[in-house]
């Protein structure tokens, strides 16, 4: 009978570990071919899908480097700086009137505001005499009501003099006697 050999786990590893990077050449290898065998016209239309794919995905940050890529073809050919300094000048007399614009907006959003204040004092003035006149009512009531009740204290320690009188009275007459 013949024993079957013995063979270690980091043998087993090594081998596996280079079939892992010899498949994986393979892989590299198949991929480079596929690229080589690929015509110019299937790259460009993989590059147009993918920069639309972007362009439908960011939108604004397309727009965004598409301006400023004219600008700086712009600003390096001659009659871009030409129409630079013109747009300068053009853009500095539209600033002007956009800062006019925006003061006189400004201006008018300040009578406004004025105005609303004008019609809320105008309304506390309106709450202060409702207010007002219902305090005086109040004082009144209270007024009336303070008076009959010191009407009514006076009446009581006057009827509890009188008592406290006669029981004194008879107190004392009961002494006497």
């Amino acid at each position: 009978m013949a024993t079957p050999k013995k063979t270690t786990p980091a043998k087993n590893a090594a081998k596996t570990d280079a079939e892992k990077r010899e498949a994986l050449r393979g892989k590299i290898a198949a991929g480079e071919q596929r690229q080589a065998q690929r015509s110019f016209a299937d790259q460009a239309k993989d590059a147009a899908d993918s920069a639309l794919g972007y362009v439908r995905a960011n939108p604004l940050k397309a727009v965004a480097a598409v301006a400023v890529g004219a600008l700086v073809i712009g600003a390096l050919t001659r009659p871009g700086r030409r129409a630079g300094v013109k747009a300068g000048r053009k853009a500095g007399a539209l600033a002007t009137v956009a800062t006019d614009a925006a003061l006189a907006y400004g201006l008018s959003l300040l009578d406004g505001a004025s105005h609303v204040a004008d019609k809320g004092q105008d309304k506390l003035s309106d709450l202060g005499a409702t207010v007002g006149s219902k305090a005086r009512s109040w004082q009144t009531a209270a007024s009336r009501e303070g008076s009959q009740l010191s009407d009514y204290v006076v009446e009581a320690a006057r009827r509890s003099g009188k008592r406290a009188g006669k029981t004194i009275d008879d107190l004392r007459s009961r002494l006497q006697h």
